[in-house]
C-alpha cells in the first residue's frame, strides 16, 4: 500500500522527478525506509548507482555496500 501512495505522490502533474526516474525514487525510498541509519539523500544515490549499475566512492564508511561496489579512500 505505502508503494502504491509513494508512487501516485511521483507521479502527480505538481511533482517532479529530476533525472532519476519514479522507480529509482520510489527504490530509494524504500531503502531508507525504516533504516535509520540512511538519509534520503544517501539513499537516492545509492539506488540510483543500483539503477545504473555504477559503482559509488565516498568518504562515508558507513555508507551502505549492498548491490553496489563502494570505493573508500585508504
Amino acid at each position: 500500500m505505502l508503494l502504491v501512495g509513494l508512487r501516485g505522490l511521483l507521479m502527480r502533474r505538481n511533482v517532479r522527478v529530476i533525472d532519476a526516474g519514479v522507480d529509482t525514487v520510489v527504490e530509494a525510498l524504500e531503502l531508507c525506509r525504516g533504516s535509520n541509519r540512511v538519509s534520503v539523500a544517501d539513499a537516492l544515490v545509492w539506488a540510483t548507482a543500483i539503477a545504473r549499475e555504477l559503482p559509488i566512492a565516498t568518504f562515508d564508511r558507513h555508507f551502505p555496500h549492498d548491490r553496489v561496489h563502494v570505493y573508500e579512500p585508504a
